[in-house]
């Protein structure tokens, strides 16, 4: 028989975050197939013959005798029966028709079918060897009890860290789909072939928080959006992993937890063998977790399961086409923990520990996303303010902490505003581009209320010389070097929602003697909202301003001091920017702290007048 070499056919998926497999470390410690029962020998595949009928295990959560679960953890038993086997010059595939637990009820009719997140389960044979995992099945078809499982040979290489690429489908002969409808097999499966399954990626302890949220932070934060939201935080308890059991791999837990959910096949010493196929394919900080099952959701072509996970038992070592490995008992990976403290009608305090670094603009913004909105008790108008530490580890090995604070406002939904700054500076120190930068601890402070208090810029006038003018959009002004230009602005509520009174302020700014040509007098709220394209990760040109004013930051200092130098929203910036004699432009700035969020922006052209020099008489 020719091993097969991990194939991208439809895996059985794992409900979880990163539909990703893990890949396998080899270690001296690790025991060998055949030491216990939680590693059986493999079983012998020249022996496979037509009917033969092989035991399998996995945790659905289900009592064959009616609908009270006889576990959350533990075990169960399914059945399978040999079908045959699929060969390409990618490897062997072996086909089974499996029934029991919920792939079929007990009058013998389809239940969920082959679901996913039952990827792994062990099946053995008679002699208690293990012949493979469950890990692919025909989709988009309803009611397919037909696996792929993946043989265990393929599996135990996982040890040594060998396997290659798959095949992206596995193509069916005329032979294999006679096979195939022999064993029961709808036309529709021989004609399709087996595909890869493509396993839901899952986001749990956002309850609440809208599904196009999750998305819009997702793709601010620059990842791929969870396909399942579900309502369940980490359990504090550990849940062991045993074969046949549920193993799960998680970029971040606690409040809020990221990650997939499948099947054990082996326990070897300690490392897990699960999946039987890829999870993410991708190098990934992750902890493996057992897990209790919530349910089987029966949806026809795609069944799938929902669990919780347990406290974390161990570290994720590879992900692998073939599957996933992960040492139990092991240190944890280094990881950044989240605190969001919220204060409010009904405040809480939550704590996510992250294992992968690029999942934190992404864990963050939901958690204080949810955080708000619960505080609340609704995804309604308000305002909040928002303070945040972010400690670091520098190259050199020195930690310290950068702190900033903001506030927010929204007409629609205040905990849509509350992520932004925090999450984007992280984002920012993450991806620095100077050093590598590590970020032990994120803490989060903020204070909603439901009241929208907000300004929006008002009748804006100047004075040049002894009349106050209107300031038209983009108009022109005429001054005079060494002269003063006054600024009124006057701030009004932003529509009916704000509960804010209307106020007036006053700015003077005075022309250098030596400024030549024109230049520009800007008056600008900071306020500015979630859904906007520019906003979450600040635009670099804008906020990144080295000495120089080059428009990039030059070192990692420079970029904190950027950070730093972000304006509040609930600040008003007036200034004038003129050309001195030298050609370099020179800006003066002054800033209003104006108590509330403040919206809009005016800009007038600025022309200098020269003033020409009086001849002197000769005497």
């Amino acid at each position: 028989m020719t091993h097969r070499r991990s194939r991208l056919l439809t895996s059985v998926g794992t409900a979880g975050i990163l539909c990703a497999a893990l890949v396998p470390l080899v270690s001296s410690a690790t025991a060998a197939p055949g030491d216990s029962p939680q590693c059986p020998t493999a079983f012998d595949a020249t022996a496979l013959t037509p009917g033969l009928e092989a035991t399998g295990l996995t945790t659905a959560g289900y009592y064959r005798g009616g609908p009270t679960p006889a576990s959350n953890t533990a075990p169960e038993e399914f059945q399978g029966t040999y079908v045959g086997t699929l060969e390409d010059a990618a490897g062997d595939l072996f086909l089974f028709d499996l029934s029991g637990s919920r792939i079929t009820k007990a009058d013998g009719t389809i239940d969920a079918g082959i679901w996913a997140g039952i990827s792994g389960s062990p099946l053995h044979a008679a002699d208690g060897s293990l012949i493979g995992s469950v890990s692919y099945a025909f989709t988009q078809i309803a009611g397919s009890t037909i696996a792929g499982v993946t043989p265990a040979a393929d599996l135990y290489d996982l040890l040594d860290e060998t396997g290659s690429a798959p095949a992206a489908r596995v193509q069916l002969d005329k032979a294999d789909r006679t096979m195939l409808r022999r064993a029961g097999a709808v036309d529709e499966a021989g004609s399709r072939g087996l595909n890869r399954l493509t396993a839901p990626t899952v986001v749990s302890g956002v309850n609440g928080v809208p599904a196009k949220v999750v998305k819009a932070i997702a793709k601010k934060s620059g990842v791929t959006a969870p396909q399942i939201t579900s309502g369940a935080g980490t359990q504090d308890q550990e849940i062991p992993v045993v074969a046949g059991g549920n193993v799960a791999v998680a970029n971040a837990y606690g409040s809020l937890a990221l990650y997939s959910v499948g099947t054990a096949a082996a326990v070897c010493d300690d490392v897990v063998i699960g999946y039987g196929h890829a999870n993410n394919w991708y190098p990934t900080g992750a902890t493996i977790h057992g897990a209790s099952t919530a349910t089987i959701i029966a949806d026809g072509a795609y069944s799938y399961k929902m669990a919780n996970l347990g406290a974390p038992v161990g570290t994720l070592l590879h992900d692998r086409l073939n599957g996933i490995t992960g040492r139990l008992g092991a240190s944890l990976p280094h990881s950044t923990t989240v605190n969001v403290t919220t204060t409010g009608p009904k405040g809480r305090a939550t704590e996510t520990v992250v294992a992968e670094p690029s999942m934190l603009p992404f864990v963050i913004g939901n958690q204080v996303y949810r955080d708000a909105a619960l505080t609340l008790d609704e995804d309604a108008h308000g305002s909040g303010t928002i303070t945040w530490d972010i400690t670091y580890e520098r190259a050199n090995g020195s930690t310290k902490t950068f702190t900033r604070s903001d506030a927010y406002a929204s007409d629609y939904s205040i905990a849509n505003e509350m992520p932004s700054g925090v999450a984007g500076d992280v984002a920012s120190i993450l991806d620095n581009g100077f050093e590598d930068v590590t970020i032990t601890g994120v803490s989060v402070r903020q204070d909603v209320g439901r009241t929208y208090r907000a300004y929006r810029l008002g009748k804006t006038e100047l004075k040049v010389g002894g009349t106050w003018k209107t300031m038209r959009d983009y108009g022109r002004i005429t001054v005079k070097p060494g002269k003063k230009v006054k600024v009124r602005m006057q701030l009004k509520r932003d529509g009916r929602l704000a509960d804010v009174a209307p106020k007036t302020r006053t700015f003077t700014f005075k022309v250098p003697k030596r400024a030549i040509g024109g230049g520009m007098l800007s008056v600008s709220g900071n306020g500015t909202s979630f859904w906007d394209d520019e906003f979450f990760f600040y635009d670099e040109d804008e906020l990144f301003m080295d000495e120089g004013g080059s428009g990039q930051p030059t070192s990692f200092d420079g970029l904190l001091k950027s950070l730093s130098a972000a304006p509040r929203q609930d600040t008003l910036t007036a200034s004038l920017t003129l050309v001195n004699a030298k050609g370099k432009q020179v800006t003066s700035t002054q800033t209003w702290r104006t108590g509330a969020v403040t919206f809009g922006d005016k800009a007038a052209l600025v022309k200098i007048q020269q003033v020409k020099k009086k001849n002197k008489k000769k005497k």
